[in-house]
């Protein structure tokens, strides 16, 4: 399933509004004051779990002769290598390239062109909507 950032972003933000009316149901707090108890919360999901705030991305090489050893190489922290079934049914194997965007590294700004500087091709997969 995808999803643009800013939808989940949305989501994250009701579920979080709702959480603290629910939990501060009894008291009555101005706008500023639910406000900022929305920014606290925010706050400390990035914290705790940046990851929470963004969907994994993924890639997939797509040059057989290539080691996983080689392209973790040019991956940034956040990003990892592995190889997977594309298709178990062909046993089709590739490598695939997992992880979150973290400070500016970036699947589609920083990775794929990295990867591509080491003569190494990928390219950005999604997974299908199965609403």
């Amino acid at each position: 399933m995808s999803i643009k950032r800013v939808d989940f972003e949305y989501e994250i933000n009701k579920a979080i509004t709702g959480a603290i009316v629910e939990y501060v149901s009894n008291d009555k707090l101005s706008q500023e004051q639910m406000d900022e108890l929305i920014e606290e919360a925010w706050q400390c999901l990035k914290r705790e779990a940046p990851e929470a705030l963004q969907r994994k991305r993924v890639a997939v090489v797509l040059d057989d002769a290539i080691s996983v050893e080689h392209v973790q190489q040019y991956l940034p922290r956040g990003y990892k290598a592995r190889i997977e079934y594309i298709d178990k049914q062909l046993s089709e194997l590739r490598i695939v390239i997992r992880g979150y965007d973290i400070a500016g590294w970036t699947l589609d700004g920083y990775v794929i062109p990295r990867l591509g500087s080491g003569m190494i091709v990928a390219m950005e997969v999604f997974e299908n909507d199965k609403d």
